[in-house]
């Protein structure tokens, strides 16, 4: 069960252009605050209106401004949670679910009770919205979410603002929710983390244009963007790329520091590097990496058996390493380190 979605209409800020093709698991829709990223799941599911459009599930036309068809949010089978879960908070959990499936009272209720059990929320039925928790209002909402049996689960945001535990027990209830739905699953978000986690597939917005599309491997290898490379969580570094005499690209930063990569390029460019990639010594020895650059420490993070160091090179740059050799090390702000990191570990992304 696929769904083609092609959309056109002005936004505020800019014009909202999308044309994808969505097949059955996971699409992420990544990208910052304010991206068109809401709009085209609200879209697809009947609750705004483009200038001109089409989203068609299989041979079903939902919208096609052309043909003047515009079927009304009942009558696409869609399941959303909304970004703020949008729960009737005078409403009990069981009465929530009820709300959009069809039918007698009585079938509807067995019905709600069925979906609350299967997040593990059935003691939940006969309280309040507004007297759960945040983590029990989510499982409540993804149990509406499946009360009308949806071929397409709209998620917006569904893991913003939890801590570590709580995002995974959410990541859990999502896959139930995911594998329940026979067709494609959007998932919208401005973490690629979350992405990464749940997507087959990963779709970049950017200013209501799809940037690149790919695979959160294939993205995270090769980012079309520096836009992209900072979403994944690579230091980008810009500068001018020339070639050297021995096939490899040296490329002078801002600041007149060298970087030398693997990749062919030349002119402006921006050098990406994983925080992973990156080893910090006390002095430059005789490793293999070509890039060994002075770098003081500005700030440490110790996040269990891994530390995050923020460098000055003077670029800002993040290394990520492990707390052992954080330690023995002693690092600490305002110490110099030579941060190294090899050719190979270098991609160059050309400057739009």
């Amino acid at each position: 069960m696929g769904l083609s979605v092609r959309l056109d209409t002005p936004l505020p800020a800019f014009a909202l252009r999308i044309d994808e093709r969505i097949e059955r698991g996971v699409l992420a829709l990544v990208g910052p605050s304010g991206a068109g990223k809401s709009s085209v799941l609200e879209m697809i599911a009947g609750l705004r209106r483009p200038t001109s459009g089409l989203v068609v599930h299989d041979d079903e036309a939902w919208l096609d401004t052309a043909r003047r068809i515009n079927r009304p949010p009942q009558s696409r089978r869609v399941g959303y949670v909304f970004q703020d879960l949008a729960l009737f908070p005078h409403l009990s959990a069981q009465d929530n679910v009820a709300w959009g499936i069809p039918g007698p009272r009585k079938e509807r209720h067995t019905r709600a009770r069925e979906l609350l059990r299967r997040f593990g929320a059935e003691d939940l039925a006969r309280r309040r919205a507004d007297q759960l928790s945040g983590g029990e209002r989510r499982r409540v909402a993804l149990a509406r979410a499946l009360g009308r049996d949806p071929d397409v689960l709209l998620l917006d945001e569904p893991l913003g603002g939890l801590d570590a535990t709580s995002r995974r027990a959410a990541i859990d209830e999502l896959r139930v929710a995911i594998d329940a739905v026979p067709g494609p699953t959007l998932l919208v978000t401005h973490d690629f983390g979350d992405a990464a986690d749940l997507a087959d597939h990963v779709a970049v917005i950017e200013k209501g244009r799809i940037v690149q599309r790919g695979t959160p491997h294939e993205l995270g290898a090769s980012p079309a963007s520096r836009f992209v490379a900072s979403l994944v969580g690579a230091n980008t570094l810009s500068g001018q790329a020339t070639a050297r005499g021995d096939g490899l690209t040296s490329v002078r930063l801002e600041s007149g520091t060298e970087v030398v990569s693997a990749d062919h390029a030349s002119g402006r460019v921006v050098a990406t590097v994983f925080p992973a990639d990156i080893t910090l010594t006390a002095d430059e020895g005789d490793g293999s990496a070509l890039n060994a650059i002075t770098a003081i420490i500005t700030g440490v993070a110790t996040l269990g058996p891994r530390t995050r160091v923020r460098l000055e090179v003077p670029e800002p740059l993040i290394a990520e390493i492990t707390t052992v050799s954080a330690e023995r090390l002693g690092l600490m702000a305002g110490r110099a380190v030579i941060a190294n990191w090899k050719a190979t570990a270098t991609t160059l992304v050309a400057t739009e």
